[in-house]
């Protein structure tokens, strides 16, 4: 058993062996280029996938791909894949097409894991902000960062944080609530503050962590499991801060009243609708959408979340804002972390997490593509760049060694003198701020631009099925271009030619028989007798026109006519009313259809005739643009040999 288990192993990897190979091996050679069978067999077996349950002819097939790739060499060989209009397009493509293989699935997963982790608890924080603009000087920042050093170095030594918070805390609401931000889950805070929180245990106060704000101290009160989110609908009774004793004991005494009535049975949707302050709900029965922990006043939030069966109203409730009645719609606790992802993926595409996301990437490929910065270089930047940049004036001719490398990724090594010119195309007249502050902001998105760009680089070295997309792309457009200018253009701007082509194949485009007709339709049935008078009267005339007719039937028209007349000839095809007809001259029928009266009047059948070449134009430029492919590709033909492996092409099944 195991000889033989061994036997087929070797038999299968000999095989396969012979399979690899045999994919490489030249089915054709077209001009001086060689096609593997892989390449060939490639491209055949998807353009069969595409075209259905009819399996393309072999033979069939290969015509057609060497008179795409004479195409292709053709081109190439008048150098348009050089032209700056198809690197451009070509470039814009790339791009586009690399999109869905420039991300890191290990590490999305890897957050997305992380924040379910996160979703499981509840916390509630206090925070001291000290405020720093994220375009402030290097001094700003470090007194910025001592002030906040000192204050957590307070807060440890045993100083009440809330005094602190409410003393020296520059968030404007620290002043009444003493800095605490109250019961908060994921994606309720920026993503450092956040972070921050969920990693510093009950009771203990973090390490200073900045965000846009500025720099945060946090004190973590307490720790809980997540309470999910919950849909109820409300009655709001508004109790303004101006309101008379007199009103709020009213206001009081209604709410009562409601609850009073909803105790009874009176419908709950039927109360919001006539008393709820709050219109917006009101009109859908109180209904509010679905929140979790942290969007809702805590009074609000409190209430909604001890309610614990569907359909039951609170007691009133007073807010800040005024009186509640809360009715529990639905409760909904945390999912496995399976059944949470593609909400935690929504959230994650929709939030600031985007630009966490990008910077892990980022990370990622720094680290799989050995990149090295070279600090000294990035610092002497600091001193070669001044306030004119915020004028939009500054110059990189200002840079003394612009060949020095800047950073390395890969094999590519970028300069100063790429960085340089990177700032002097992004400058813009904008408010001055720290010069070097600025210089980090640009090097940060420089860097990850080239990054991303090296990574769509080696992207066709290590990933095949983009490359061989890619390859379909560049062959296309230069396929387009090449037919465009060889065959579509001159089809249509070569007069001569076309008249030339279309007078000796002039038997090729005839009229068939022919009614020299007038459509007669209206809507109104009581206009059909008058107008079969009329044309009967007057439709063998030339003169008689469908303007005429439609004057004389609808003398008082001003926008729309009371009869619709199509007047001209027609081949059998052209008009379902004159093919309904026995194609005899005079008055036809009535013919009714679709809550339409219409008949045809038949002036005389027209005998087979020739078209004139403005007749018919468009199909003569369509069949001389054919004409004018089958001769260039049989001088394609001629001008590259092509050469077929016939043993090699058996290969394929």
């Amino acid at each position: 058993f195991l000889i033989m288990r061994k036997i087929i192993s070797v038999v299968s990897l000999i095989l396969f062996s012979a399979i690899i190979l045999a994919q490489d091996q030249i089915v054709m050679t077209i001009g001086d280029r060689d096609i593997t069978l892989g390449e060939f067999e490639r491209l055949y077996r998807k353009n069969n996938s595409v075209i259905g349950d009819e399996k393309q002819d072999m033979e069939d097939y290969l015509e057609r791909f060497i008179n795409f790739k004479l195409k292709v060499i053709e081109a190439e060989n008048m150098g348009l894949d050089t032209a700056k209009s198809f690197l451009d397009e070509f470039r814009m493509y790339r791009k586009e097409l690399a999109k869905p293989y420039m991300t890191d699935s290990a590490t999305l997963n890897a957050l997305l894991n992380h924040l379910y982790e996160k979703s499981l608890k509840e916390i509630n924080a206090s925070h001291i902000l000290i405020m720093v603009d994220q375009k402030a000087s290097p001094e700003d920042t470090l007194a910025a960062w001592n002030k906040i050093t000192d204050l957590r170095n307070r807060a440890l030594k045993g100083e009440d944080f809330n005094r602190l918070a409410q003393e020296f805390s520059e968030d404007p609401s620290a002043k009444s609530n003493n800095g605490n931000l109250g019961w908060f889950t994921t994606f309720r805070m920026v993503y450092e503050f956040e972070e921050t929180a969920y990693a510093t245990s009950p009771g203990q106060v973090s390490l200073p962590v900045r965000t846009r704000f500025g720099y945060h101290i946090i004190k973590v009160n307490e720790v809980r499991p997540a309470k999910g989110s919950v849909q109820v609908a409300h009655i709001f009774l508004a109790v303004p801060a101006d309101m008379s004793p007199d009103q709020i004991s009213e206001a009081k005494e209604k709410i009562f009243a409601i609850k009073d009535s909803l105790d009874k049975g009176v419908s709950f949707e039927e109360m919001a609708w006539e008393h709820s302050d709050d219109r917006n709900s009101a009109t859908q029965g109180g209904v509010l959408p679905q929140f979790s922990t942290g969007m809702m006043i805590p009074e609000f939030e409190n209430a909604a979340f001890a309610l614990k069966d569907s359909g039951q109203v609170s007691e009133p409730v007073r807010s800040f804002y005024g009186w509640h009645l809360i009715k529990l719609i639905d409760k909904k606790m945390p999912g496995s972390f399976d059944e949470e992802k593609e909400a935690l993926q929504s959230k994650l595409n929709a939030s600031h997490f985007t630009e966490i996301k990008k910077k892990a990437f980022v990370n990622q490929l720094k680290s799989r593509h050995n990149y090295k910065l070279n600090t000294e270089s990035l610092e002497e930047f600091y001193t070669l760049v001044d306030t004119s940049v915020f004028s939009a004036s500054w110059s990189p001719e200002n840079i003394p060694q612009p060949g020095r490398c800047l950073f390395s990724i890969g094999n590519k090594k970028v300069s100063m003198g790429e960085f340089a010119g990177w700032i002097a195309e992004k400058q813009k007249k904008t408010t001055p701020f720290n010069l070097q502050t600025f210089v980090d902001n640009q090097f940060e998105s420089f860097s990850e631009q080239l990054v991303f760009d090296y990574e769509e680089f080696v992207l066709e070295k290590k990933n095949p099925e983009f490359r061989y997309v890619l390859e379909e792309y560049h062959d296309g457009i230069l396929l387009f271009d090449l037919t465009e200018k060889t065959i579509w253009n001159k089809a249509i701007q070569d007069t001569s030619g076309l008249e030339e082509y279309f007078n000796k194949n002039r038997n090729n485009y005839k009229w068939d028989n022919r009614a020299d007709a007038l459509v007669v339709q209206t809507d109104d049935p009581s206009l059909v007798t008058d107008a079969r008078k009329l044309i009967s009267k007057y439709g063998k005339k030339k003169k008689f026109t469908k303007e005429e007719i439609t004057k004389r039937l609808c003398p008082d028209d001003t926008t729309a006519s009371c009869v619709v007349i199509e007047q001209g000839k027609f081949e059998k095809g052209m008009n379902t009313y004159v093919d309904d007809t026995a194609w005899k001259k005079g008055l036809g029928p009535n013919n009714e259809k679709d809550g339409q009266v219409a008949f045809v009047f038949i002036r005389k059948i027209l005998p087979p005739t020739l078209k004139t070449l403005d007749e018919t134009r468009g199909t003569v430029i369509s069949d001389y643009q054919e004409h004018l492919e089958e001769q260039w590709v049989k001088d394609l033909r001629g001008k590259y040999k092509v050469v077929v492996n016939r043993e090699v092409l058996s290969l394929i099944n």
